[in-house]
């Protein structure tokens, strides 16, 4: 999933910095997402939570291996960015 110019400006505003975005642009499609004990793609993840909601759980993920936030029917969305650490080296972000 491409962050979009909004998305940025919206992680910047909670505190994470331009050198951030990418590592979280990375994490989009490298982390695995639960929802209802079954796996849903990043743009279901986005569209289910809302983009405010979803960013905060990315972004912290990205950093933190793992998150979760509450979907509107409160169930909760789970984040495993696991993936990404385990290739983090590969990636040179």
């Amino acid at each position: 999933m491409k962050l979009t110019d909004n998305d940025k400006t919206y992680l910047k505003e909670l505190g994470y910095h331009k050198k951030d975005l990418k590592q979280i642009a990375v994490a989009t499609s490298l982390t695995a997402y639960t929802y209802k004990g079954h796996l849903i793609c990043d743009a279901d993840a986005y569209e289910l939570l809302g983009g405010e909601v979803y960013l905060s759980g990315i972004a912290r993920s990205a950093f933190h291996w793992s998150a979760c936030r509450e979907a509107p029917d409160g169930e909760t969305v789970f984040f495993d960015s696991r993936a990404l650490f385990t290739t983090f080296a590969d990636l040179k972000i």
